[in-house]
């Protein structure tokens, strides 16, 4: 087996198998579990935050769906998008919070332009720590 290969199977297999990255929660609905993970663990605003959306039947298996429709808001700011889906049933996008708060998240699953399934959660988000003036001086 090819090295890069070898590389790729090891860095692929544990988001697949996981879901959550770092963090993240599952919501389950009347007929699915979906899932939201993140990386980091803890959400923290003006940052870059993975974000990993997928869904799955009640005994676990992924659903195959082509399209996701996301909306992340807060009370000043809003995002509103359409991402491709993978052919495992799940996307995944970089997303920075502007700010700190209690951020609303609606997922909508969608295979051939028919809504599978669809669930709103919310995320905290905690204010980026500050670093003192002799923090910008350490090289790590």
């Amino acid at each position: 087996m090819d090295r890069r290969l070898t590389l790729l199977l090891i860095a692929v297999i544990p988001v697949a198998v996981t879901g959550h990255l770092g963090g993240g929660k599952h919501v389950s609905t009347q007929d699915h579990f979906i899932e939201i993970g993140h990386q980091p663990a803890n959400l923290t605003s003006q940052e870059k935050t993975t974000m990993l959306l997928s869904i799955a039947d009640k005994n676990g298996s992924q659903l195959p769906v082509d399209t996701v429709r996301v909306k992340i808001q807060d009370q000043q700011t809003v995002l509103a998008a359409t991402l491709q889906a993978n052919e495992a049933g799940s996307t995944s996008f970089n997303y920075v919070f502007p700010r700190p708060g209690t951020y609303t998240v609606q997922m909508t699953f969608s295979d051939n332009r028919t809504v599978v399934d669809e669930t709103t959660t919310t995320l905290s988000v905690a204010p980026k720590p500050t670093r003192s003036w002799y923090d910008s001086l350490l090289p790590w």
